[in-house]
């Protein structure tokens, strides 16, 4: 008789034919596990452990987490969902909350970072958070557990204090303002900023502001607020101030201009934290919250809509007559408020919008947390021309809802409207005021010197004409025309040039009349500003006395394609939709408050629409005499001393010291450039300023007298010895005259010498014998210049010393030293000669007297005396949506800020749009984001698995090729660094089949039907290990957990129909009952019954199923999961190439367990079966009675064939090649194992065959 010994060496196999098995492998097996170097050796089969049931819970378990021997999970019982704490045995429930989910179909994820849980389930993904170490707390709505911290949504009020004694804090009345708050949580979480405050504009006086409010409905969790101002519209908030508001909801302080630490830019640019709306895949990593296949923007789900429209005329200065000038009618008087723009009063600040420009205004809908999907609908905004436009200066706004039942008009998910403003559309500068007075200025060519009619002329002259009336024949000369701001500049409005820039302004023909025109500005001197004019004949005598009527807006025209045609601001409060009620369609947002206008939220008053700009009080001064002078022609016949200028042009020669002299020449040069007119930096009078022509030049005529001088000043040389005895001394010097023209250099006219005959100084005095270097006449001769000078030419001084004969004599080292000194007044150089262009029409004269102030109505930009800027009441941008439905982004993945427990840094819910990465599409959605390790350790990788692919994502380490193509790993700075696509093509659609455990990664691929593993190899399909036809039979949707003690992942689709993969026998190795709900592990084995009774130590799997928390135990076996009993079994094949005759079975068993010593054959009665049967039909049994136990070894006779005529005890014997032999453990109880080393089958070979 021969013997085969059936060893579980291998694993389960449905994929070879039972007739070709390989030895070690088995056809089937449950609820069985075969130990491999642990527990009995391996190739030991036995029961699997059983479990102990812990705590009971309320629900259905939907998914859980453990940290630190603590487990957390989430239950749902109907709209509720509970969320309970896990120690020992001892079960809390944490909280409850409704979780407002439609579809039963959706997987949560719930991860523990620090002290801090995230999950997502609530209304198709909202991510949600929880410290854990706040106290159980009873019922919670969404808005305490979303993940993104609520900002705060209130207007404070806001409020200038004016020292009326004008002892003003110099800070704060010269520069605009905009605030912001912002919340920190109990976790040292920040919200984002709230919407920004209107801009509150400088002005004098301001001696510090204040901020008030009382809180009415704080979010929960809430310890402090933070205040922050910012200087104008742009750039870096700096925190003003802080409340501790956990145990009061009164905020009020007083801000004196102190400025603390500065927010960066990337916060205070944020519009809302970019936490998604929902999320389907979250995880986290090295201390952030990564979530995948996200929703960022909202659905306008309203069956109806709000339109926006423009009503009635506006907001307008009332008319009554008063002591301050306007052109918008009637003037106003002093104490009228309408014309207020100060916030010193929270009733009564009205800003107005800019002159002839335009607009967009829309709104936008905001949920809790301020999340917006941008403007849904906008109404443009024409302002009227120096007048009120069909809307006013200040719009009047008009929300129509298009349904009486006004929830039908507002989404879902909406809880604010805000009314948003673009900038201005037309203009970016704006400089608006009255000018005092006008003129044009001419230019005729080609007329000759009326001064010398008689005489031949080689070139023309140019004639400049000021003139404030036109006739046709002047419009081909006009040059520009001239405005003068002088009222404006001395009552500290500024304006200086910028190119592009225009001016509207009513060139009125009379005190009331209407001419408005637009001109391109061409240049400033000072305060009057050079216009292009050629719009047609004018005849203003008296301009300069029109200044009431003279109003005039410079400005910057926008340029085409800037962002602000687009981009949308916030500009008024958030108004809650609570303000809307059934029945009443028509909502008014007006300057006076007129018809039903909503209030602002949490106070009472009214919300007001905010224009760009304020209006301004100003005291100009009028001139009370023309500006104007009229001279007459001077003819050729009067005195030449009239016909002359006197140009004195004042600069010190460079002095020099030199020395080693010996043959040596020396050229020293001052130039004097652009010397008729003051416009360089050297010194120039004109003597005759009553001439008062500007850009003049001298011309060469018939007059002798017209000379160049050195007229003043006194040089000297002096030459003295260091060392050695000097002889032979001939030093001279010469003060030369170039004209330079055209970058030619000529010298001209006589040179002034100065000559040194020995050692000592040599002095020349020019004041009382001045130096003609020639005259200006047409004289040829030596001295004559011949030359005209023109603006543009320089005049050159020069000085030239020559040192020829310089004799040493005596000692060594021998040197001499040479100084050129000019006195402290330096050398005088006057020309003296004819001036061209002294005829005249009309000449200004901007020291014309002027009278008393009088008051006039601007609108300004700002009242800040230093630097004002145009610093609109912009708050977060926006742009206008163009479609209700909005797409998932199925392939992003997005991280948050990091979180350092124990430290105040936690940044965890501080999301960035732009902090995220996309998997290729070509993936399919994303489903699941899995660590591949548990623990948060640096240059870790996380699976993007989506339901087509796998991608791998490196954390702060991206991927490199080398020149020979091999693929490496670098350190990156980025937090999300190289993604890959993994290869095989595995993806995942039910993500709790996903698990980790020691490295590996598992999970079901329900599109392909197989189980894939990741690992450092990358994606293994272990599915195809043997069990390829099992598992493409498989139609549920499948839960997988790990049972640490075997190193085994299960796979469970349900009732009957678990299986496990052995890492350590890289097998499958047997079926389970199944029907877990939910699985998890404990590293220490510390979750126990209530008796403690024989929990694992070690790791554990911790098994949800029905209402139970049921934990492995080591002293129970044959329950698995289940409460009954569950039997269990493994079946083997004997395969032979020929029949063989069974006789008897061995098993080879460890323990105690089946013994019995009372029984007479030392077997524990209902322990076991052994079922045989072969490819003839054949089937046969061993039981246990028929058993017999001696040593540790059972033995039994292999009955006969049962469905032969004799039965199994005068049957057919059991004949065949494929003999199937199953061991079934029977016993019912859960207190013992049965360990089973093997089975050895004694056989025969059939008669008439030999193996």
């Amino acid at each position: 008789m021969q013997k085969e010994r059936l060893l579980a060496s291998g694993g389960l196999n449905t994929d070879v034919e039972e007739y070709f098995l390989p030895k070690g492998d088995y056809i089937d097996a449950k609820n069985i596990v075969v130990d491999s170097g642990l527990n009995g050796g391996q190739g030991t089969i036995k029961k699997i452990e059983g479990v102990n049931t812990i705590a009971s819970y309320t629900g259905t378990i939907q998914v859980a987490c453990e940290d630190e021997n603590i487990i957390y999970f989430l239950t749902v019982d109907g709209d509720d969902v509970r969320m309970y704490k896990l120690v020992g045995s001892s079960l809390t429930e944490l909280f409850d909350y409704e979780h407002n989910i439609d579809s039963t179909d959706f997987d949560p994820f719930l991860k523990k970072i620090g002290d801090i849980l995230v999950w997502n389930y609530a209304e198709g993904g909202i991510p949600l958070y929880w410290l854990t170490t706040r106290t159980a707390s009873g019922s919670h709505t969404l808005a305490q557990l979303k993940l993104i911290k609520e900002t705060p949504n209130f207007t404070p009020i806001i409020l200038k204090n004016i020292n009326a004694t004008g002892n003003e804090n110099d800070f704060l009345s010269n520069n605009d303002f905009q605030f912001a708050m912002r919340y920190q949580y109990d976790t040292k979480e920040y919200s984002a900023l709230s919407s920004f405050s209107k801009v509150f504009k400088a002005e004098p006086d301001i001696l510090n502001y204040t901020i008030t409010h009382t809180l009415t409905n704080k979010p929960s969790f809430v310890e402090k607020i933070f205040f922050y101002v910012r200087i104008g519209n742009s750039g870096t908030f700096r925190r003003i101030d802080t409340v501790d508001i956990s145990s009061t909801n009164t905020i009020s302080i007083q801000w004196n201009g102190d400025i603390l630490e500065s927010l960066p830019d990337t916060v205070s640019a944020k519009p809302f934290d970019a936490v998604p709306i929902n999320t389907k895949a979250i995880e986290v990593a090295e201390n952030r919250i990564l979530l995948g296949n996200n929703l960022d923007d909202y659905t306008n789900d309203a069956t109806n809509t709000i339109n926006i429209s423009l009503v009635g005329t506006g907001y307008q200065i009332s008319t009554t007559n008063g002591n301050i000038k306007n052109y918008f009618g009637n003037d106003v008087t002093t104490a009228s408020n309408a014309i207020n723009s100060s916030e010193t009063d929270d009733d009564t600040a009205h800003k107005p919008f800019a002159n002839n420009s335009s607009y967009k205004i829309g709104y936008a809908f905001y949920d809790d947390n301020m999340r917006t999907r941008g403007v849904e609908k906008s109404v443009n905004y024409e302002t009227g021309d120096f007048a009120y436009g069909s809307a006013g200066i200040i719009p009047t706004l008009k929300l129509t809802f298009t349904n009486s039942d006004v929830s039908t008009c507002l989404p879902t998910w909406a809880k604010y409207v805000q009314i948003l403003y673009s900038k201005n559309l037309s203009k970016s500068y704006i400089y608006e005021g009255y000018a005092s007075a006008f003129w044009f200025e001419l230019q005729e060519e080609g007329l000759a010197d009326p001064l010398f009619s008689g005489q031949t002329r080689s070139t023309f002259e140019t004639r400049r004409i000021l003139k404030l009336n036109l006739d046709a024949s002047d419009l081909k000369n006009i040059k520009f025309l001239t405005v003068d701001l002088m009222s404006m500049f001395r009552a500290g409005k500024v304006y200086t040039y910028t190119e592009g820039d225009r001016i509207r302004i009513n060139l009125a023909e009379s005190s009331s009349a209407t001419n408005i025109v637009d001109l391109k500005i061409l240049g400033q001197s000072g305060s009057l500003i050079f216009c292009e004019y050629d719009l047609g004949a004018i005849n203003l005598t008296n301009a300069y006395t029109y200044q009431e009527n003279n109003y005039f807006e410079i400005y910057s025209p926008k340029q085409i394609g800037d962002e602000e045609n687009t981009l949308f601001f916030e500009g008024g409060n958030l108004i809650p939709i609570s303000a809307f009620s059934d029945g009443t369609t028509e909502y008014f947002i007006s300057e006076d408050g007129s018809n039903t206008s909503i209030p602002i939220p949490s106070a009472d008053r009214p919300q007001q629409p905010t224009g760009d700009m304020i209006f301004e009080k100003l005291d100009l001064v009028e001139y009370t005499e023309t500006p104007f002078e009229d001279t007459t022609s001077v003819s050729g016949t009067e005195d030449a001393t009239n016909q002359v200028i006197e140009v004195e042009c004042n600069r010190q020669l460079q002095q020099f010291v030199t020395s080693n002299l010996s043959n040596q020449t020396f050229t020293i040069t001052s130039t004097f450039s652009n010397f008729i007119t003051n416009d360089d930096q050297s010194t120039i009078d004109v003597s005759t300023q009553a001439i008062k022509l500007t850009n003049s030049y001298l011309k060469t005529h018939q007059d002798t007298s017209d000379t160049v001088k050195l007229v003043d000043g006194t040089a000297s040389l002096t030459l003295s010895v260091g060392n050695g005895t000097v002889s032979n001394v001939n030093v001279t010097g010469k003060i030369q005259l170039f004209h330079e023209q055209n970058g030619v250099e000529t010298k001209i006219g006589t040179d002034k010498e100065i000559t040194l005959s020995s050692v000592g100084t040599q002095s020349v005095d020019f004041g009382s014998s001045p130096h003609t270097f020639g005259n200006l006449s047409t004289n040829t001769g030596s001295n004559g210049f011949n030359r005209d000078f023109n603006f543009d030419d320089k005049i050159k001084v020069k000085l030239v010393i020559s040192a020829t004969q310089v004799t040493f004599s005596g000692g060594s080292n021998n040197f001499a030293t040479l100084i050129f000194t000019t006195s402290a007044d330096p050398l005088h150089l006057k020309f003296q000669g004819d001036k061209s262009n002294v005829t005249r029409s009309i000449v200004f004269d901007n020291a014309a007297g002027v009278g008393n102030q009088e008051s006039y109505l601007i609108r300004s930009i700002s009242k800040a005396k230093k630097n004002p800027k145009w610093n609109t009441s912009s708050g977060k941008p926006n742009i206008q949506v163009t479609s209700d439905v909005v797409n998932r982004k199925f392939s992003n993945i997005r991280y948050g800020g990091k979180y350092i427990q124990g430290t105040n840094v936690n940044d965890i819910s501080s999301f960035f749009f732009l902090n995220e990465k996309e998997v290729a599409e070509e993936n399919g959605p994303i489903r699941a984001l899995q660590r591949t390790s548990k623990l948060q350790t640096e240059g870790q990788v996380v699976l993007a698995i989506c339901e087509k692919e796998t991608s791998s994502l490196y954390l702060n380490e991206r991927i490199v090729v080398d020149g020979a193509g091999n693929s490496l790993v670098a350190s990156s700075g980025q937090f999300l660094g190289s993604i890959r696509n993994l290869k095989g093509g595995y993806g995942c659609k039910d993500v709790k089949s996903i698990v980790q455990y020691r490295g590996n990664v598992y999970w079901w691929d329900t599109n392909k039907k197989k189980v894939v593993r990741y690992n450092r190899n990358g994606l293994t399909p272990i599915s195809e290990i043997n069990m390829r036809n099992y598992f493409s039979s498989q139609t549920a949707s499948p839960i997988g957990y790990i049972i640490p003690t075997y190193d085994m992942y299960v796979i469970d689709f349900g009732t009957d129909n678990a299986i496990g993969f052995s890492e350590r026998n890289k097998r499958w190795i047997s079926k389970y009952n199944g029907a877990v709900e939910y699985g998890i592990i404990t590293p220490s084995g510390s979750i126990k019954n209530s008796s403690n009774a024989a929990s694992k130590q070690g790791e554990q799997a911790i098994f949800f199923k029905g209402t139970s928390v049921k934990g492995e135990s080591s002293a129970r076996f044959n329950t698995y999961v289940n409460a009954a009993s569950t039997n269990a079994h493994i079946q083997f094949v004997l395969n032979t190439p020929t029949p063989i005759t069974l006789e008897n079975v061995t098993i080879s068993q460890l323990g105690s367990d089946f013994v019995d010593f009372s029984q007479s054959n030392n077997l524990r009665t209902s322990t076991f079966d052994i079922d045989f049967d072969n490819e003839n039909g054949q089937t046969s049994k061993v039981k246990d009675v028929n058993s017999l136990l001696q040593d540790k070894y059972i033995y039994g006779h292999i009955m006969r064939d049962s469905n032969s005529s004799g039965g199994i005890i005068n049957g057919d014997f059991m004949i065949g090649t494929t003999n199937k032999v199953k061991l079934t453990i029977t016993d019912g109880n859960d207190d013992r194992d049965y360990k089973i080393n093997l089975l050895s089958i004694g056989y025969n070979p059939s008669s008439g065959h030999d193996l």
